[in-house]
């Protein structure tokens, strides 16, 4: 007697993905700047999303590289309803900003996802007040006379001493 082996348990032809590399704010660019004068970029928020680093193929960074453009990163993102274009900027956790050069669709992954390649970005990025040095001391301040270097408290003499 002869038992017939079990076909394995096949999923579905979609593949889920995995998005715990980190988290991805995304903006978009807008001019705020009156009309007729030099152009002021600002960055509005647009949505927060999860993202799933992906490797930056040699073709991809050559394929740059032609155009004059430095591919820093991969990310991959779930498809938001707002949309992502390549006009947007995306703010990685480790609080780099970047600018969003290509947006490709991702075929036959579940959910829906879209691969984004990151440049980096230095225009338009807001001030953080943590990254700022110290203030340099004022030179005006008044220090204990009394202590030695300290302003004041000594007569002036008209003699050159």
């Amino acid at each position: 007697m002869h038992l017939q082996a079990k076909k394995p348990y096949r999923p579905a032809p979609d593949v889920a993905e995995r998005y715990n590399d980190g988290v991805a704010q995304i903006y978009s660019v807008s001019d705020t700047a009156a009309a007729g004068y030099l152009p002021t970029e600002t960055l509005t928020e647009k949505v927060r999303l999860d993202y799933q680093e992906r490797k930056l193929g040699i073709k991809r960074y050559y394929a740059a590289k032609q155009n004059q453009i430095h591919a820093e990163r991969v990310i991959r993102v779930q498809r938001p309803p707002e949309g992502i274009d390549n006009q947007d900027i995306a703010q990685t956790e480790d609080g780099v900003y970047y600018r969003i050069d290509l947006v490709q669709s991702v075929p036959d992954i579940w959910p829906a996802s879209l691969d984004l390649t990151l440049v980096r970005y230095d225009q338009g990025v807001p001030e953080s007040s943590e990254n700022e040095p110290d203030a340099p001391d004022d030179p005006n301040a008044q220090t204990d006379p009394e202590q030695p270097g300290g302003r004041g408290g000594g007569e002036v003499s008209d003699n050159g001493d």
